[in-house]
């Protein structure tokens, strides 16, 4: 579940409110807080990808993928 801290944004305030929030596209946004996800489920679990992915509910491969795509090999 992604929370406003995720996106760096405030619920009801837009991004023209806050000059200090770096506005970017909102896949960009999204891929910034899977990363952050992924690298806490990782760390949480000492780097073992297989009880990572079962953790999140996706495939080792899946997990690879990802990873390769977010820069976290």
């Amino acid at each position: 579940m992604l929370t406003p801290e995720d996106l760096a944004l405030e619920v009801g305030v837009g991004v023209q409110d806050q000059p200090s929030v770096r506005a970017y596209p909102l896949t960009e946004a999204i891929r910034e807080a899977e990363r952050r996800y992924l690298r806490e489920v990782l760390q949480s679990v000492g780097g073992q990808r297989k009880r990572a992915a079962e953790i999140l509910g996706i495939s080792r491969k899946t997990l690879w993928k990802k990873m390769k795509l977010l820069g976290l090999e």
